[in-house]
């Protein structure tokens, strides 16, 4: 029997962060298509959807993750724009946000932000292509 934290089937220290870092990926995306980029009319899909009482998805954050999703919204509001999309949160970023900040970030609460950036760019880059697709047709 493997003992080593993270290694056993009762989950450990890596399972939680794995399924903390999919929880807050999913709730980054959530916010990335539904609250982040507005069309020609200035909406956002949150706000076309609930002009047409279409149901939207809420982000859902765990208490014991707040900290995280805190710190990625401080680290994406010191991006500039792109001229395609999202500019992605580099490492030294993130190590110049730290000694701003004075936070102290994990290797794996770190895996978690670079991940949920990942995340977050990439569901950028499909909610706008919807709707150029959209105003397109």
């Amino acid at each position: 029997m493997d003992l080593r934290p993270g290694r056993s089937s009762l989950g450990g220290p890596r399972k939680f962060y794995e399924e903390l870092g999919e929880r807050l990926c999913e709730a980054v995306a959530i916010v990335a298509r539904y609250d982040t980029i507005k069309d020609k009319d200035g909406e956002t899909r949150r706000e076309r959807n609930e002009a047409f009482e279409t149901e939207n998805p809420e982000a859902e954050v765990p208490d014991y993750g707040a900290f995280i999703w805190e710190w990625f919204w401080e680290l994406r509001q010191s991006q500039p724009p792109g001229f395609s999309g999202p500019v992605p949160i580099s490492n030294l970023e993130l190590i110049a946000w730290c000694q701003v900040t004075g936070n102290i970030v994990s290797r794996e609460e770190a895996s978690i932000l670079k991940t949920m950036d990942v995340r977050f760019c990439g569901e950028i880059e499909k909610e706008s292509e919807a709707i150029r697709v959209r105003e397109t047709d």
